[in-house]
């Protein structure tokens, strides 16, 4: 036994669930950061579409 909660040190269940919770918060702050990042960037072409996407906006652009 280990510490307060009376676990072992390394599980092997314990190591897995922390793992995919961890990896499921840097994702998701990934990706509101990429978004964030491009409309701020670029604010001429692209316009939010909720916390996670971007969209161009309409009628935005370089013109050719």
């Amino acid at each position: 036994a280990w510490g307060l909660a009376g676990e072992q040190l390394l599980a092997p269940w314990g190591f897995l669930v922390h793992t995919i919770v961890i990896a499921a918060i840097t994702a998701t702050t990934y990706r509101i950061a990429i978004a964030r990042k491009m409309v701020n960037q670029y604010p001429w072409i692209y316009e939010r579409a909720g916390p996670f996407h971007w969209r161009e906006r309409s009628g935005g652009g370089i013109a050719g």
